[in-house]
């Protein structure tokens, strides 16, 4: 027992840090133009991996908690390729029409289509009760990366083109681990969306909404803040870095845990436990810590100011990803549509309203504050779910 426990420990380590190094290290290296650079090709691996989750990696638990095929490793396999290019693609044009950097758009569209393949296999290998090989992957792609980036800093290589060499060689090391399976006739992304219609059309919606309030809103406010309060209002998002840490490698186990346990007491209580401690851990360095270091003349000096709000962003977004991830696994579609609903609308009008009502600090109020009633409100529906089945027949004697 204490063996397992050492080793999901030791996974969920490399699985976060694979996770974070990337953006963590890109927010502390790179300067504003080359951050504004690589946050474009982010921002499009980030919706790649919100597509491939509805239409791949969640739809395929699913499939198979409901026996529905095909859901073997070759049409998963071939689905993501196909899914990973595109948005490889996407994020290489994009660069490249906004900054005219060919060298980068290069490097970055294949950092985003290396990284999306590697955390779709990723997701299908540990949920397929391999967490062993996922591991190997994580540990793989955190050593190259920290390889590379101290071999550029010897070089004197520190640029975002360095930057982004590095961060698709290693996700592409990681994903050598999960070789797609070929042969059979062709399945791609389109055979897998016709033969998986029905369950993806829910998750791809939820994708959707969730999107326009995590995309949409914060690039509607830019103009109206100006580029050093838009980086404050975003920068009060990134310090809940350490609840990705923390879940995204444990959303493939997440995803198929029961209403009735992810609602139970025990499970709520350590939930809200974990969230107190990150966010009072949050408070302390923002407040104690960044102001003494060199952090001070980054956004996280400016983000201090907001120390409060920041924390309690801090405690709802885990509280809320656990219990959506949770809900994305489980919930019903008209249950799922009501709470991605909910959450959208609060994501728009919440810090709407506060930036209308008193600017910078009434958006980021109205933000933390719309998250605070989320997180609930995902808990709340999976309880719901939880009292509608029936409990087991008991054995009689």
């Amino acid at each position: 027992m204490k063996a397992s426990r050492f080793r999901l420990v030791l996974h969920t380590a490399f699985g976060a840090s694979a996770s974070a190094l990337v953006p963590v290290l890109a927010l502390l290296t790179l300067d504003a133009a080359e951050y504004g650079t690589f946050s474009l090709a982010y921002l499009m691996f980030s919706f790649g991996w919100s597509l491939e989750l509805s239409i791949i990696c969640d739809t395929w638990a699913r499939s198979v908690r409901n026996k529905t095929l095909p859901n073997g490793w070759r049409e998963v396999s071939q689905a993501l390729i196909q899914l990973c290019l595109l948005a490889g693609l996407l994020g290489g044009v994009l660069v490249f029409l906004f900054f005219g950097d060919g060298a980068n758009a290069v490097a970055m569209g294949l950092a985003v289509l290396f990284n999306l393949y590697r955390l779709g296999a990723r997701f299908f290998t540990a949920a397929s009760a391999n967490p062993e090989r996922a591991a190997v992957s994580d540990a793989l792609t955190v050593v190259v990366f920290v390889a590379g980036w101290a071999l550029g800093l010897l070089l004197g290589q520190t640029g975002l083109l360095s930057f982004a060499v590095v961060w698709g060689l290693s996700n592409l090391v990681g994903a050598l681990v999960f070789m797609p399976a070929w042969g059979g006739r062709p399945y791609g992304i389109g055979s897998w969306i016709r033969s998986h219609r029905k369950t993806i059309k829910p998750l791809l919606t939820d994708s959707v909404l969730m999107d326009v309030g995590a995309i949409a809103v914060p690039t509607f406010f830019a103009p109206s803040l100006g580029a050093a309060n838009f980086g404050i209002y975003r920068g009060i998002a990134s310090v809940a870095t350490p609840v990705q840490l923390i879940l995204d490698p444990l959303r493939p186990v997440l995803s198929h845990v029961d209403p009735k346990t992810s609602s139970s007491p025990k499970i709520l209580a350590s939930v809200a436990g974990a969230a107190a401690f990150l966010s009072a851990a949050c408070y302390a360095v923002l407040v104690f810590l960044v102001p003494r270091t060199f952090l001070d003349g980054t956004v996280l000096g400016s983000v201090a100011a907001y120390a409060l709000p920041a924390s309690i962003f801090v405690a709802s977004n885990l509280f809320g990803h656990f219990y959506y991830v949770c809900s994305r696994g489980q919930l019903e579609a008209r249950r799922l549509y009501t709470g991605r609903i909910f959450q959208t609308v609060l994501s728009v009008l919440a810090p709407t309203a506060g930036l209308v009502a008193s600017g910078l600090s009434g958006a980021i109020w109205g933000f933390t504050l719309a998250s605070v009633a989320s997180s609930l409100f995902w808990f709340v529906l999976l309880k719901r779910q939880a009292a509608t089945v029936p409990e087991a027949p008991t054995a009689s004697r």
